[in-house]
């Protein structure tokens, strides 16, 4: 266990489920419990590193594709256009702010 990472884990978690709304327009319908999963296993990953244990909005987006394509079935990457701090998808336009 390291105390920064749970101290960023905390907070990012703590967003996220006193703003429901955000993390629905996020992550849609995915399972909330298996994204807090693989965030925290992407931040260990960091630790193990020692990288900074933010996780970029690029991160973030790789994260919830896998998600997705776990449970949703595949999804196809030239279907995603970066438009600044929005991302574009088919199913319309989310942000990692």
């Amino acid at each position: 266990m390291n105390i920064d990472a749970e101290i960023y884990l905390k907070q990012l978690f703590g967003f996220f489920d006193g703003n429901p709304d955000s993390l629905r327009s996020l992550i849609g319908e995915l399972n909330k419990e298996k994204f807090y999963e693989k965030i925290r296993d992407a931040v260990y990953q960091k630790v193990g590193k020692e990288e900074d244990l933010v996780l970029s909005k690029k991160h973030m987006v790789d994260l919830i594709k896998e998600l997705w394509d776990e449970e949703q079935g595949s999804i196809q990457e030239d279907k995603i256009e970066f438009i600044d701090t929005f991302f574009k998808t088919d199913f319309g336009f989310f942000s990692l702010n």
